[in-house]
């Protein structure tokens, strides 16, 4: 009788897996019928170093602002490809890009610490990441995933470095540290370093070819070769902090409130990011327990589990980052956590798996993360057409008669709309869609959020906009 356990997949299966699967929600996205929250502020940056690379002034939001004051390499990737496709096309591609990189980290690294059989249902599943679905097409936020698929990856070479000393992978773990980084500083500089150091534990303490001082020595050298080349790529965003930067009262995010208190928030945090994912744990959770290399990835998983929780369940966000605890969005935590819990889960299945059991976790991985994707879509989020009448309308009066040269200000026309608009003319605006860059102290101390959205609140925020229009 023939077994029933699954052959493990290449990482070419695992990929062309992904590409394909993400392939229809990357094409809904680009035809805005499943537009995602920050989308159009991430074409808007790629437009910016489209117009020019080496400019660190854009004038467009807030009557100008820094761009070093957001990570420029996702950005820069978008501007690349937007050379020759167009911006939107351009972020559709840098989009299904990131998601493809996801899957080659975790394969690299699972394959690094527990064998090519376990990277190979590690990889699988990463393809269908809720966590990840939900960053990129409900959020639209393609540096945290860019980031973290860049993070994987770069400690991988940083274990191969460590057990075998060749050149090439310290190179390889330095370079993508950097890479990492520059794509998304917190991802850069919280959850590498956290990474590299569970990683490293989990190499250190088991046996090898090399001697212990020998492996310790490498690590040393490795760890503060990635530092500097993670320091180079923050040397503008560090001048801006300490130079341009004004000071911004919190915005509120619904990463920071309990999650017990708001329905939509517990289906989205327990089903969506972690209900499925948890699944895997249990394939995971006894192999790791028994491979000591694992160890560290389990106690990591937990430690960003419950960060995610949030500063309103738990004091552990506000220990660790202190004051910046009032602006992180604890979200990307659990996106960290789920995809390094794949870790562990290739490693178990590798050893417990069957055809069944592997097609059941792919597709319930699938329609969750589907459903996660389209959610904001069924509570009614605008989906603005690729061209709509109005824009163009609008474009065409402020780039007329000189009215370029003069600041506006829209209230009621969507954030997506808003943002788009400030892409397409030259004209500068009071608004924009990254609150941290504001230089306005009227509007920058007082925690508002986008103006634009003023019109749709209570009278007290369409005054606020009066006092803000007055000066």
């Amino acid at each position: 009788m023939p077994s029933s356990r699954a052959t493990s997949p290449s990482l070419a299966l695992a990929v062309a897996v992904c590409a394909l699967v993400n392939l229809a929600p990357v094409l809904l996205a680009l035809t805005n019928v499943l537009p995602s929250y920050d989308a159009e502020v991430h074409m808007f940056f790629g437009d910016h170093y489209l117009r020019g690379w080496l400019d660190p002034w854009e004038p467009r939001w807030y009557g100008g602002f820094w761009v070093y004051s957001y990570p420029p390499l996702a950005h820069q990737l978008v501007a690349a490809f937007g050379a020759v496709l167009g911006i939107e096309a351009a972020y559709a591609v840098v989009t299904l890009g990131a998601a493809v990189l996801l899957t080659v980290g975790v394969w690299r690294l699972t394959l690094e610490m527990a064998g090519r059989s376990a990277a190979g249902w590690a990889a699988l599943l990463a393809g269908v990441l809720p966590g990840a679905w939900a960053t990129l097409y409900m959020w639209g936020q393609i540096p945290n995933v860019l980031s973290l698929g860049l993070a994987l990856t770069a400690t991988s070479y940083l274990v191969a470095y460590v057990r075998a000393g060749t050149p090439w992978a310290l190179a390889a773990w330095a370079g993508l540290a950097g890479a990492s980084t520059a794509a998304h500083h917190l991802t850069g500089m919280i959850a590498m370093p956290m990474l590299a150091a569970a990683a490293l534990v989990g190499t250190m303490t088991t046996p090898a070819s090399a001697p212990g001082r020998v492996r310790a020595t490498r690590a040393g050298a490795a760890l503060a070769c990635g530092a500097l080349a993670s320091a180079a790529t923050v040397v503008p965003f560090a001048w801006w902090l300490q130079t341009a930067r004004i000071a911004q009262a919190p915005v509120s995010h619904p990463s920071r409130s309990n999650i017990f208190y708001d329905d939509d928030r517990l289906f989205e945090f327990c089903l969506g990011l972690w209900g499925i994912p948890l699944i895997a744990l249990a394939f995971g959770l006894r192999q790791a327990i028994r491979a000591r290399p694992l160890r560290p990835f389990v106690a990591l998983v937990a430690l960003w589990g419950v960060i995610a929780l949030g500063p309103a369940i738990t004091p552990l966000p506000r220990l660790m980052f202190g004051s910046l605890a009032s602006w992180l969005t604890y979200e990307r935590f659990a996106l960290w956590a789920t995809a390094l819990l794949l870790v562990p889960f290739g490693a178990g299945f590798a050893e417990l798996g069957t055809r069944r059991a592997a097609v059941l976790l792919f597709a319930a991985c699938l329609a969750s993360s589907a459903l996660m994707a389209g959610l904001h879509r069924l509570r009614g989020v605008e989906a603005p057409d690729p061209e709509p009448a109005s824009l163009r309308q609008a474009t065409g009066w402020l780039e007329a008669d000189g009215r370029d040269g003069w600041r506006y200000l829209t209230l009621g026309l969507g954030l997506n709309r808003s943002i788009r608009l400030s892409r397409l003319t030259h004209a500068p605006s009071l608004d924009g869609g990254y609150l941290t860059a504001r230089r306005d102290l009227l509007i920058s101390r007082t925690g508002a959020n986008v103006l634009d959205s003023a019109a749709l609140g209570s009278a007290a925020d369409l005054g606020f906009v009066r006092v803000v229009l007055r000066f």
